[in-house]
Parts: structure tokens; C-alpha cells; sequence
């Protein structure tokens, strides 16, 4: 099975011309269990818990996710089908406007987010390493950006994550989008 960070970490190894090595993913809290008691020596970490890593263990960064994909990505993707859509747009369209107030509220306002975040327990990350880390961009209009959704696509096909290519523009449907 194929995982998402498998792209990456391939890229990653190939362009520091280790060449391709096997990559097992299991489930994150058994990965920083295992990899704490020395039971594997390279693990990938998506944030927080790649800031948590390096804020508290004697770990080595070999690269990042912007190392092995060296350009932006789209990172709010919300896919649907489209009967469903077409049968509720009253409720997807409320959905989206959520979806853009959550999004702006964490970009203008982002210890407070995360603190809420922490606060529910939906993060488990200490607070000095949560609040402070370094995050990617996110569109606060919610747009979709098809020619980053095409280059990511071009990339994993190369990378032999994807096999088919599909018709990235034909699939983005921002009719839904709140204004």
C-alpha cells in the first residue's frame, strides 16, 4: 500500500542519492514510540510532531516535505461526489463558509487556534513546541489551486506514487465556494 508521505520520502533519499529504500509507515504514535527506543533510525513526521521531535529528542533532519516536493501544495482539498453535491448544495455551500471562517480565524489568529485546538485535546503537542512552530501556507479564500494540484500530480506520477494521470481542471469545482 502506498502512503502519502511515501512520495516524499522516496524523493528525498533519490535527491540526497541514497537511492530508493523501503519505507514502512506505521501508525504515528507507535512510529515516536519505536523510534524513542531506538527501534528504527529514520522516521517521517508530519507536523506538530516533527517540531515536538526536534524540540525534545537528539534527532538529525535529513530533509523536509518542501526538501522531496520543492514547490506548494495545495494542503485544503475537500472532495465529494458529485450526486451528493448536487443535492445539497444549501449544505455544502454552509459547509465551505465554515470551512473559510475556521481557516481565516487560524490565520489571523494563530496561538489562539492552537490553544483552542490544545484546549479540546484534538492536539496532544506541548504547548511551547505547538504554539510557536512554523506552518504552511493556506489559501484563506479556500480557491483551489488546479496548476499546483497539476504539478503535484505531474510529480507523483514521476515518482511512481501515481500511475494514471487525471484531468486535473476538469475535477476542481469551485462553484460551491463562499465569496
Amino acid at each position: 500500500m502506498r502512503v502519502p508521505g511515501e512520495v516524499t520520502q522516496q524523493v528525498g533519499f533519490e535527491r540526497r542519492e541514497r537511492g530508493r529504500r523501503t519505507v514502512r509507515e506505521p501508525h504515528l504514535q507507535a512510529l515516536k514510540v519505536d523510534f524513542a527506543a531506538g527501534k528504527i533510525d529514520v522516521g517521517e513526521f508530519p507536523q506538530p510532531f516533527a517540531a515536538l521531535l526536534e524540540n525534545q529528542a537528539k534527532v538529525r533532519k535529513l530533509f523536509d516535505a518542501k526538501y522531496g516536493v520543492p514547490f506548494d501544495e495545495e494542503l485544503i482539498v475537500i472532495a465529494g461526489k458529485d450526486e451528493f453535491l448536487k443535492k445539497n448544495p444549501a449544505a455544502i455551500r454552509g459547509f465551505l463558509e465554515d470551512v473559510k471562517a475556521t481557516t481565516r480565524f487560524y490565520l489571523d489568529r494563530p496561538k489562539e487556534a492552537r490553544q483552542l485546538l490544545i484546549d479540546a485535546k484534538m492536539v496532544r503537542v506541548s504547548p511551547d513546541v505547538y504554539l510557536t512552530m512554523n506552518d504552511y501556507y493556506r489559501d484563506p479564500t479556500l480557491r483551489p489551486d488546479a496548476e499546483a494540484l497539476a504539478k503535484m500530480q505531474e510529480f507523483q506520477i514521476k515518482a511512481g506514487f501515481q500511475k494514471k494521470s487525471a484531468d486535473i481542471k476538469a475535477l476542481v469545482d469551485a462553484s460551491y465556494l463562499p465569496d
